[in-house]
């Protein structure tokens, strides 16, 4: 039924409800042009806000963007007279992209609850830092960062020291 319903909005005044009505419509052409808009914004802002590989982020780009669109089909994202409202009926604070970065976000932290970092890698880093002649440092109630700086400065150049 909700298929058979048309909805007009004018893409220019209000693109973001133009896009959820769209979606919500299940409007082939308005879910990819919210696909490739969603996906330009995550590929320019990722960076500095995942620390993941390539696919990962890919992963959770799609995680993310299947989160926003079930948002959207459930309602918990609608448009009520040109308006775009979320939670409580209240109308968004931010943009339709900030929102689904958000929800990357959330879904970037999943992820890595779920995949600690990797012990392999985490050994190798130290196997280079002992090559390097500096120590492992463990937290044990001393000072660690004054014993750090300490055996930094010890393996300075001297005209550097």
């Amino acid at each position: 039924m909700k298929n058979e319903l048309k909805f007009s909005l004018n893409p220019k005044k209000c693109s973001e409800a133009y896009y959820v009505e769209g979606m919500y419509y299940n409007n082939p052409s308005v879910s990819q042009k919210l696909y490739s808009l969603c996906r330009k914004y995550f590929d320019d802002n990722y960076r500095g806000v995942f620390f993941v590989t390539d696919e990962y982020k890919m992963e959770i780009f799609q995680n993310a963007f299947i989160k926003l669109w079930e948002n959207i089909e459930h309602r918990r994202i609608y448009v009520e007279d040109g308006v775009l409202k979320g939670k409580n009926g209240l109308p968004f604070t931010s943009s339709l992209t900030t929102y689904f970065m958000g929800i990357a976000k959330n879904m970037q932290l999943e992820w890595a609850r779920e995949h600690p970092i990797n012990k392999e890698i985490e050994e190798e880093n130290e196997r280079a830092v002992r090559k390097g002649g500096y120590a492992i440092y463990e937290s044990n109630g001393k000072d660690v960062q004054l014993e750090i700086i300490a055996d930094v400065i010890a393996h300075m150049p001297t005209r550097c020291n």
